[in-house]
């Protein structure tokens, strides 16, 4: 572990403060009571606490500070990520956003989730001063994000836009999804840069002839293909909750149904691994049902990547100490009501 703003330490002794003011609060009731007589009679004006409670609040207070300072400085561990060099390819993650991507087999969450977080802490930080575009896809397939190094931009717009049937139609538009890629990348992308395809899906197409068309697409611009496939092989309920607004406004049980039926659907291995066959060398399938099972470097390893050294800071953590210490501060001392009130002399 190593901390991003070591002068922050040099404020650590202030910490002590919490105790010194703790003791001269103490002192001060200490004294207050030898001004008044009997601790009795000085009760009506200064509840008495012990010494203990107050070495207890000072205690809490110090480590409160210290855990502020310790936030201050910056605590950071070392983090390693693949990187492309800058400008050398462009890269297109087509999502299925069909019903399906609703199932809830990968670890608890559903199948679109996984994808947007493979998204967001695989693919996007790899990729600085590279450029990276979004196709969404059901019935039809629609554009998200066109090639953009804005990077920022797409994590956004893929947190909020990429949800369970945004695209029109239902169904699978595979083939239109690799149609709007190729396009992103005759009009967008420099013939000097590589290539690649993300397809996030849980299998199926309208058109299984789309195939021929996605497999020559590909071969003609020399992409590297990428295909996650999502889910598990075993059948699993839709929930509704997890669909979009119109579905939910029509449904009448928890789970979507089709004539009546719940609709059962499971990872379509067949059609995602025949894809990746017919590609070729420069396919890649991965079945993904886990977090930490999809991992870019091995996958994008033809598009010479490079690891990359970073930090990743721990400054919520001695944050939320904080808050907790310091909120219970004020309970070391507080004093119980005794019952009585106190009377004022005649």
């Amino acid at each position: 572990m190593s901390f991003l703003n070591e002068q922050a330490w040099l404020w650590l002794p202030l910490a002590l403060m919490g105790v010194a003011i703790a003791w001269l609060a103490f002192r001060k009731q200490q004294s207050m009571i030898g001004a008044w007589g009997a601790a009795d009679n000085a009760e009506r004006y200064s509840k008495k606490i012990s010494g203990r409670a107050y070495f207890a609040k000072g205690v809490l207070a110090s480590l409160a500070l210290a855990a502020g300072f310790l936030a201050l400085a910056r605590p950071a561990v070392e983090s390693k990520h693949v990187e492309f060099p800058a400008g050398s390819v462009d890269v297109v993650t087509l999502f299925d956003v069909s019903r399906s991507m609703a199932a809830r087999d990968c670890s608890g969450t559903t199948r679109l989730n996984m994808a947007r977080t493979i998204l967001r802490d695989e693919i996007i930080p790899s990729l600085d001063r590279n450029q990276l575009g979004v196709v969404s896809y059901a019935g039809q397939a629609t554009p998200v994000v066109y090639l953009t190094g804005e990077l920022d931009t797409v994590t956004w717009l893929a947190s909020h836009e990429l949800k369970i049937s945004s695209a029109p139609g239902q169904g699978s538009d595979m083939g239109g999804a690799f149609d709007l890629a190729f396009k992103y990348f005759d009009h967008d992308s420099d013939t000097t840069r590589r290539k690649m395809i993300v397809l996030l899906s849980d299998g199926g197409t309208d058109d299984d002839s789309n195939l021929e068309e996605i497999v020559k697409g590909c071969r003609e611009r020399n992409i590297a293909l990428i295909v996650v496939g999502l889910g598990t092989p075993h059948a699993a309920l839709i929930p509704v909750e997890e669909l979009g607004e119109e579905d939910r406004r029509l449904a009448m049980d928890q789970f979507y149904k089709i004539e009546g039926k719940p609709a059962l659907t499971s990872l379509d291995v067949a059609t995602l691994s025949q894809l990746t066959q017919a590609v070729g060398e420069n396919a890649t399938f991965l079945q993904v049902s886990k977090p930490g099972q999809f991992r870019f470097k091995p996958l994008a390893s033809r598009m010479s990547p490079k690891e990359k050294v970073g930090v990743k800071e721990l400054y919520f953590y001695p944050c939320l100490v904080f808050l907790i210490l310091i909120s219970l501060t004020p309970l070391a001392t507080a004093a119980r009501r005794s019952g009585k009130k106190p009377q004022t002399p005649s």
